[in-house]
């Protein structure tokens, strides 16, 4: 039964930011496992086992922003746990080797 109760928790958070990422324009979201993380500089990278719209499987962090490093440090916890999470990106943003900017990340277990 609590199993069940978390994955409808999980289900309600993501219609809510669903909801959230159609109001606002130029984002789009991805959920599914991480599958590999990799730092360029000064711009990190998470990779996805899915595809969405023209950002592809991989999206961009800057590291030089206390936001990204959270980001970034909260991708690496999901990644090393094998945890899904859940992202938004931001579509008609900067792009980094043509790869989206990370907007936000949402882990629930």
């Amino acid at each position: 039964m609590k199993q069940n109760s978390g994955r409808f928790t999980l289900l309600l958070a993501m219609a809510c930011m669903l909801g959230i990422s159609n109001a606002q324009a130029g984002l789009v979201a991805n959920i599914g496992p991480i599958t590999d993380l990799r730092v360029e500089g000064t711009y990190a990278f998470v990779g996805m086992a899915q595809t969405t719209g023209t950002c592809g499987k991989r999206y961009w962090l800057d590291m030089n922003s206390p936001s990204g490093r959270s980001a970034y440090a909260t991708a690496m916890m999901a990644f090393s746990s094998e945890l899904n999470v859940y992202i938004r990106a931001e579509d008609a943003g900067t792009r980094i080797f043509s790869e989206c900017g990370l907007y936000d990340i949402f882990i629930s277990k």
